[in-house]
């Protein structure tokens, strides 16, 4: 008697639980950093061509789930870096494309020009 109890218990469980909601496999991800390798949140990253952008997370990552199969550039923008593109990044269905950028911080003169800001002089080694 306990058997089958607990065999019915086990079978009303299970009908009762929901499915977990599948996410589809990632298709291009990757990190925006800056050329110390510190995170970029909020940085654009853009399928050209495409009407398809991403922002960053607070950890400099960003991922797109969903691309028609094909070469694109991608491009990667934040505010106070120096833009980045990728050329002929390859998009196929069920496989992860990893595309990371590294910004170039950039100052803007009085007219809002950008000025690239030199790498600081690098210690001697004693």
């Amino acid at each position: 008697m306990k058997t089958t109890y607990l065999v019915a218990l086990a079978l009303l469980g299970t009908a009762s639980a929901k499915p977990r909601a599948q996410r589809p496999t990632p298709v291009l991800v990757g990190a925006v950093t800056d050329t110390a390798g510190r995170a970029i949140p909020y940085a654009r990253v853009t399928i050209l061509g495409t009407s398809d952008t991403a922002l960053t997370g607070g950890d400099g990552r960003y991922v797109f789930y969903k691309l028609r199969e094909g070469r694109y550039t991608v491009r990667a923008q934040a505010l106070g870096y120096l833009q980045r593109e990728q050329d002929s990044v390859s998009i196929i269905p069920d496989k992860t494309a990893n595309v990371d950028f590294r910004l170039r911080r950039v100052t803007c003169d009085i007219d809002c020009n950008p000025v690239i800001l030199p790498a600081p002089p690098k210690k001697p080694r004693e």
